[in-house]
Order: structure tokens, then sequence, then C-alpha cells
């Protein structure tokens, strides 16, 4: 399986970030990618090829798009929407920009000028993104192990 994992808050770091990467990466050929931190957070992505995923980052307005899978466009002819075109619509527009979307994804936008993240997925969830949080901050991945080891939280059984 491959996907976003990234973190968000004041606890997060580039090593938590990797460490939910390893925890995701499951055959020789998924290739890790730490994408980068901005302000407040860190980005990465787990995917067998390069081209299931695209990232962009405006730092002059503080936003940063990871797009995974395939965001198609909602005009035919359809065509593959990128992290750089949902960026700048996001920077120029603010959410009212972000383009309606087709295909099999999950998008991640940071905007660091507000201290916020939002995700977006395709209406059947195809790829899976969770997330959870404690006081280190907001943890986001496609499984719970990764986010147990970003967030430094035991594996147990909820008994209640």
């Amino acid at each position: 399986m491959g996907g976003i994992v990234g973190m968000l808050g004041a606890r997060a770091t580039r090593a938590l970030v990797e460490d939910g990467l390893d925890a995701v990466a499951q055959a020789e050929s998924d290739r890790k990618s730490y994408l980068g931190g901005m302000r407040g957070g860190h980005l990465g992505v787990v995917a067998r090829r390069p081209s299931e995923f695209s990232f962009h980052e405006i730092p002059e307005a503080g936003v940063a798009v990871l797009a995974h899978g395939c965001p198609l466009t909602p005009a035919r002819p359809w065509r593959r929407a990128d992290a750089r075109e949902i960026a700048i619509r996001v920077s120029e527009r603010g959410l009212g920009g972000l383009p309606a979307l087709d295909g099999s994804y999950v998008v991640c936008i940071v905007d660091s000028a507000r201290m916020r993240a939002h995700v977006v997925n395709d209406r059947t969830g195809s790829i899976p993104l969770f997330f959870a949080t404690n006081a280190g901050g907001v943890a986001l991945a496609p499984e719970g192990k990764a986010l147990l080891r970003m967030l430094g939280l035991p594996a147990r059984i909820d008994e209640t």
C-alpha cells in the first residue's frame, strides 16, 4: 500500500514523518519520499511510481498541496489535475477555488498562513487516509500503524 503520510502541529518533525513512511512501505519497490517541512508540518508519500503523486508548494502564499492517485478535472475531455494547478487555484481563491474533481484520489492542502490543513478525497474514499490527534499534533496516514508510530501511542485493544 502507499499513500500520504504527514504530521502537523508543534511537535511535528521530519524524523516522525519518516518513521511513518517506514511503517507504510511494505515492498522493496515502494518509494518513500519526504516532501518537506512547511511552517507547522511535514509531508511525505509512499508510492510505487513517481507518477502516482504530485507535490507543489507556494511558500509566499503559505500553501502546499500533495495529491495522491489520479484527480481528474470534471470537464471532458478529462485530464489529470496536478498539485501545482490545485495549489495555484487555492492560493488565489481559497478553498472555493478548489476545482470539482473526479477520479480516484486524496489531496492534502496545508495552509500554513492560516495554520489549517484540509484533506479532500474522492466520493467513494478509494484511497484511504486516516487521522489521529494528541498533544503532539495531528498525524495523517493510510494505515493505523503509521499513526501510532508518529504519535508515540501504544497499539492496544479498546475493550469498552
